[in-house]
């Protein structure tokens, strides 16, 4: 059957240990209100531990759901970035929005982010997402410089209690958050990302050398570069979790983190910038490992 005109957003959610929340994602998408919107909603599960509980619980689910879906069972863990652009590759729609599995999105969520989205005539748009305690994530952020590798992607800035790079990155010099209109950022957060697919295709997708964490980065550095348009939207908002996937106290995961900002500062800075930063990177990464092994 072929899309009504209004459909004009697929929705791809790449899930990883992610079997407790995944049907509350879910739920908030099949709706009335967004069915108007959706043509179709493509789940990745990356070959998780609770692979076996995530797809049981889909299938089940999969007679109630009145939107088109599409349930993918990988045979590895592919990561994010090369998990979205499959995901990507299976739409025709307008757009893709690229979802967390652990959001849960508000009645008005979709609907609010798409008109925007149209009214600007944007490349690619974020929304403003919510922690379960009403805090917000930090989820636009800029291109890092120097000082944000140095005192924002290592300890440094924690040990010489430097916030330079963290403030940089994160935009908190503007009041971003509380915006009353869209503002053109630099970059956006993978959690909630809508892309005009002509666009996001048109740049190559996300960069598959990163496993997970940068991609999003990446991402809009190479729109910048291309002139497209990327702007955040703070009239739609979800609720997320945030690092549902990784087990750690921190929720992320060290290996991931440590190759990626190795990969981004050897993709984006030159020979220079890189001769001190990559081994500062590496003996970084090395005394954490011992750290974490020996206590």
């Amino acid at each position: 059957m072929k899309s009504s005109p209004n459909k004009l957003l697929s929705i791809v959610i790449v899930t990883y240990n992610s079997s407790s929340r995944i049907i509350s994602l879910i739920k908030s998408i099949d709706t009335k209100h967004n069915s108007k919107y959706v043509s179709k909603v493509i789940i990745i599960e990356n070959n998780s531990p609770d692979k076996d509980v995530t797809s049981k619980l889909v299938t089940n689910y999969h007679s109630k759901f009145d939107i088109t879906f599409k349930f993918i069972l990988s045979r590895s863990n592919n990561g994010f970035a090369k998990s979205c652009n499959y995901g990507a590759d299976l739409t025709k729609t307008k757009y893709v929005l690229f979802l967390n599995p652990d959001t849960i999105l508000n009645k008005s969520s979709l609907q609010i982010l798409l008109e925007h989205a149209e009214k600007n005539s944007i490349d690619l748009m974020g929304g403003k997402t919510l922690k379960d305690n009403g805090n917000i994530h930090n989820t636009v952020v800029r291109f890092p410089t120097i000082s944000i590798g140095l005192f924002e992607f290592t300890n440094l800035g924690k040990i010489f209690g430097v916030k330079k790079g963290h403030q940089q990155f994160y935009y908190e010099d503007i009041k971003i958050y509380k915006s009353k209109v869209d503002i053109r950022v630099e970059a956006l957060g993978g959690a909630y990302l809508l892309a005009k697919l002509k666009s996001f295709k048109s740049i190559n997708g996300f960069d598959e050398d990163y496993f997970m964490y940068l991609e999003d980065v990446d991402l809009g550095l190479r729109a910048y570069k291309a002139g497209l348009k990327v702007m955040f939207c703070p009239h739609s908002e979800i609720e997320h979790v945030g690092g549902a996937s990784s087990t750690n106290k921190h929720h992320i995961r060290h290996q991931a983190w440590y190759d990626s900002r190795r990969i981004y500062f050897r993709k984006h800075h030159g020979n220079m910038v890189n001769m001190f930063m990559q081994p500062l990177y590496v003996i970084e990464e090395l005394l954490l490992k011992l750290r974490e092994h020996y206590l």
